[in-house]
């Protein structure tokens, strides 16, 4: 007996090469064979037992495995899914691209490890995929960077400086300033993000006959004191240093400001003889 296929009463041996159909056809038994054509240049087929592949522009571009592996441009994935080298025509810059919804993406593990392997480095970047800028690195000896981590160093330029009572010293040179975030114009930093960061200062005071004494202050309240009295100790004039490490909230600031008498200090024209620096330590 003779097989044949009939779609809507037109008929035809098995054994044509071509069948045109021009409506939607519902396929109750599956179809057996090697593969079919599904459009110009596509195609799935089945080379070889329990094994799927997706074919476009007549070259294969993704193959399911018999025990489920995914495979994007190599026929013998070796993982869950496997993405392996550079396809012409498409942006090779990146592998992939993650589009996640606005809350961000899970990788969905709840345990064991996640590995990022890679030859040189392993780099975050903000931005566009070959166009973003550098955020964080893990170069090949394990050391970690962070080129945007806020920081920065600030000092008195000029010469002797006296700052009134309750007022802000502002230290209106910079060596870094990494983010902007500290203002030589106000004297105060303005914290980026919520963390923790650390806080240093050195003040050299000239003021030999009362207390030399400043303060840090937080959102302008006093969280911490620092200095000593000069003529008891007989000196006309001392370095002394004050330091803090301190939980903020975004866009908190951080200042320091004179207490208990006017103070005159070295601004050290530049060679930073009075500084003040911090960053942000996560």
């Amino acid at each position: 007996m003779t097989s044949r296929i009939i779609v809507n009463n037109i008929q035809s041996d098995t054994g044509v090469s071509t069948v045109t159909i021009s409506s939607p056809v519902t396929l109750s038994g599956g179809i057996t064979g090697g593969g079919f054509s599904v459009g110009t240049g596509a195609s799935i087929s089945s080379p070889a037992t329990n094994v799927l592949t997706v074919s476009t522009n007549n070259t294969e571009r993704i193959r399911v495995g018999a025990a489920g592996s995914i495979g994007i441009g190599t026929d013998n994935p070796s993982k869950f899914i496997d993405i392996t080298g550079v396809h012409s025509g498409i942006n090779t810059t990146g592998r992939f691209v993650m589009s996640p919804h606005s809350s961000g993406w899970d990788t969905g593990v709840t345990s064991g490890n996640i590995h990022h392997h890679y030859i040189d480095n392993f780099r975050l970047y903000s931005g566009q995929i070959g166009s973003g800028t550098e955020r964080f690195k893990v170069d090949s000896s394990g050391r970690v960077t962070m080129p945007y981590q806020p920081s920065f160093f600030a000092y008195k330029t000029g010469g002797d400086t006296t700052t009134n009572v309750g007022s802000i010293i502002v230290f209106d040179g910079t060596a870094h300033n990494t983010g902007s975030h500290y203002s030589t114009s106000t004297g105060k930093f303005t914290a980026p993000v919520s963390g923790v960061y650390s806080f240093h200062a050195q003040i050299w005071a000239k003021n030999g006959t009362t207390a030399a004494r400043t303060q840090f202050f937080v959102n302008s309240g006093n969280v911490t004191q620092h200095g000593m009295n000069p003529a008891a100790i007989n000196l006309s004039d001392h370095a002394y240093q004050m330091s803090m490490v301190r939980s903020l909230s975004a866009n908190d600031t951080v200042d320091i400001r004179v207490d208990a008498a006017n103070l005159t200090y070295y601004a050290g024209g530049g060679s930073s003889h009075t500084y003040f620096t911090g960053y942000l330590v996560g």
